[in-house]
C-alpha cells in the first residue's frame, strides 16, 4: 500500500496499491513488452480472455498495443496543430483556450503534460502507450540520445486512465548532479 499526501479526486486517490519493480540492463521498450506479457497473462488467468468491458466500453488487450508520442498524440488524438506544439507563446496561448491551468513560469514540458492530461488521457480507452515524455516533467529518467529534451519515458493509459508508468533509469553521472 502506498499513501502520497496529495489531492483526492474522482481520478485521484492518496491511498492506492502499486507494483513497483527494477529490470537491469532494461530499455522503456523492453519494459513494455513485459508490461503487455503481464497484463495477457494477468487477464488469461482470470478472465480467460483478452477482452473485458469496463464503464460500457469494450476493451480488447489483444497486443500489440499502440505506442505514440505524447506530442503525436495531442497532434493526432487531441487535434492540435504541430506548430503549436513547438512555440512557447502559442503552445500557452492554445493551452490556456482549453481551460488548462498554467504556473507563471511552467516549463514548455510541463505545458505539454497538462494539455495531454485535459484533452487526449480521457481519450485514450484501448491499451496505449504514451511514449517519449518532456524530459522537464520526467525526473530520474534517461534521455532519449537522439533528442536530450525528451525522456526514455512511458505511461500506459487503457479505459481513460493511466495504469503504468515507467522510463529506462537515468545512469549517466553528469546528467544526475
Amino acid at each position: 500500500r502506498n499513501f502520497r499526501n496529495e489531492g483526492i479526486s474522482t481520478n485521484h486517490n492518496p491511498e492506492f496499491t502499486m507494483l513497483e519493480f527494477y529490470v537491469a540492463y532494461a530499455t522503456y521498450e523492453d519494459l513494455m513488452d513485459l508490461t503487455e506479457k503481464l497484463f495477457l497473462s494477468l487477464l488469461t488467468k482470470l478472465f480467460n480472455k483478452l477482452t473485458i468491458t469496463y464503464q460500457g466500453d469494450r476493451i480488447d488487450f489483444t497486443t500489440p498495443w499502440q505506442r505514440i508520442s505524447l506530442t503525436d498524440s495531442l497532434r493526432d488524438i487531441g487535434g492540435i496543430e504541430e506548430r503549436a506544439l513547438f512555440d512557447s507563446k502559442t503552445l500557452r496561448d492554445v493551452a490556456k483556450s482549453k481551460g488548462v491551468e498554467l504556473e507563471e513560469n511552467e516549463e514548455d514540458g510541463g505545458v505539454l503534460a497538462k494539455l495531454f492530461d485535459h484533452i487526449v488521457e480521457p481519450k485514450l480507452i484501448q491499451p496505449t502507450f504514451i511514449i517519449d515524455h518532456p524530459i522537464q516533467v520526467s525526473p530520474l529518467s534517461r534521455r532519449k540520445d537522439d533528442n536530450p529534451t525528451i525522456a526514455e519515458r512511458f505511461e500506459l493509459f487503457v479505459g481513460g486512465k493511466e495504469i503504468a508508468n515507467a522510463f529506462s533509469e537515468l545512469n549517466d553521472p553528469d546528467d544526475q548532479r
